[in-house]
């Protein structure tokens, strides 16, 4: 199928696409960055938007950069740019390797982290990636810019945060203070599907010792989840102790209540997130701590 008729925008800079958002709100605009989200949507008419603002020619939104003690990087920049970056590989490992796991290399290629954040379908890796790393999202519009964290930003299936007339401009993480480890896994029935449950792994180490664990899960609901009872669950452990691992991937369970959808059913869901906790805590036991610079 074909899109329905549209109007076509390219703005020269960012306040011009966020008058445009305002001065179309007629059409319902939608912003369009890499489009491998919104275009499927359009040709299967799930989204009939009257106009769209192609945000590609704006290099304000695109790049990686290291500030005092965070990363910030543009919205448009693509998947693969974070996965090839390689200050990030050094300074946030747990980033690009994340990011690798997002479909295919060409979609990679095209899609933009701005694009997957705004889309905020629950299974996918970078709204995990927010909620796992605590991030802060950047908005954009004609009352100025505002920063939302992670937390606050996704609110549902695919809803944001994010007003009809503001535009992400930059996503902000700061690395885990002194030595720290990580681990990422997600279960798909296909490579380069969306994962039907996914696990990040942050572990902050005090003298051999977890002194903080950051825990989040994808696939599970409505949005990305922190799983606050299996990070507790972690503190004072040996982060290569197995038996800290069953307890915290147990503690993950509680309180949580998977939807069930076309990946399996709740139950399904439950037995996946305890296996995956457990291999995520394993994976991060098993790598070299990353210390940040000073």
């Amino acid at each position: 199928m074909k899109p329905p008729k549209f109007d076509y925008h390219a703005p020269g800079s960012l306040q011009e696409a966020i008058e445009l958002l305002g001065g179309l709100s007629d059409l319902d605009p939608k912003v369009i960055a890499g489009g491998q989200s919104l275009v499927p949507l359009m040709n299967l008419r799930l989204a009939r938007p009257g106009a769209l603002i192609d945000l590609r020619h704006l290099d304000e939104l695109r790049g990686i950069q290291r500030e005092a003690s965070s990363w910030t990087i543009g919205a448009l920049t693509r998947h693969s740019e974070v996965e090839d970056s390689l200050d990030l590989r050094e300074h946030l490992p747990v980033v690009p390797a994340v990011a690798a796991h997002i479909g295919y290399r060409p979609i990679r290629n095209r899609g933009t982290v701005g694009g997957s954040l705004c889309h905020a379908d629950p299974a996918a890796e970078w709204p995990l990636l927010a909620r796992l790393l605590d991030a802060d999202l950047e908005l954009v519009g004609p009352s100025g810019v505002r920063t939302v964290r992670a937390e606050d930003f996704f609110e549902s299936f695919f809803v944001t945060a994010a007003t009809e007339d503001e535009i992400l401009r930059s996503v902000r993480i700061a690395p885990p203070p002194g030595a720290w480890r990580w681990g990422f896994t997600e279960f798909a029935h296909t490579a380069g599907d969306f994962a039907i449950v996914a696990v990040g792994a942050v572990v902050d180490l005090d003298d051999g010792r977890i002194s903080r664990a950051r825990l989040a899960a994808a696939g599970l609901g409505a949005t990305p989840a922190r799983l606050s009872a299996a990070e507790a669950e972690l503190v004072g452990t040996d982060p290569k102790d197995p038996t800290a691992h069953r307890r915290a991937a147990q503690a993950a369970l509680l309180g949580v209540e998977p939807s069930e959808d076309g990946g399996g059913s709740a139950d399904y869901k439950r037995t996946l997130l305890e296996v995956q906790v457990r291999r995520a805590l394993a994976r991060a036991a098993s790598g070299e701590p990353t210390e940040v610079a000073t």
